[in-house]
């Protein structure tokens, strides 16, 4: 997948609260939740054991929330591909 990035915790935290208006007082939330999913790698992904994936830095699943490029049935509650979660 060439268009991961790995962040620093600092970094990240500036590009949600500048750049996608994260709330100053969720930061520090987000930025464990980050952490914990995907290490701060936008090109994470991970198969759970229901053979859902999770894709980028909050491990969207691709059961509910996004489209999976292999076609398999999503409910696709955002209206996106799971691999514009990454560009």
């Amino acid at each position: 997948m060439g268009w991961g990035r790995v962040y620093e915790r600092c970094e990240l935290g500036r590009e949600l609260y500048e750049r996608f208006k994260f709330p100053k007082q969720d930061l520090s939330r987000w930025l464990c939740i980050a952490y914990w999913e995907s290490n701060y790698d936008t090109s994470a992904i991970y198969q759970s054991y229901d053979n859902a994936v999770g894709h980028g830095l909050f491990q969207v699943s691709d059961k509910y929330w996004c489209q999976p490029s292999n076609g398999r049935y999503s409910t696709n509650g955002c209206n996106m591909t799971c691999d514009g979660i990454w560009k």
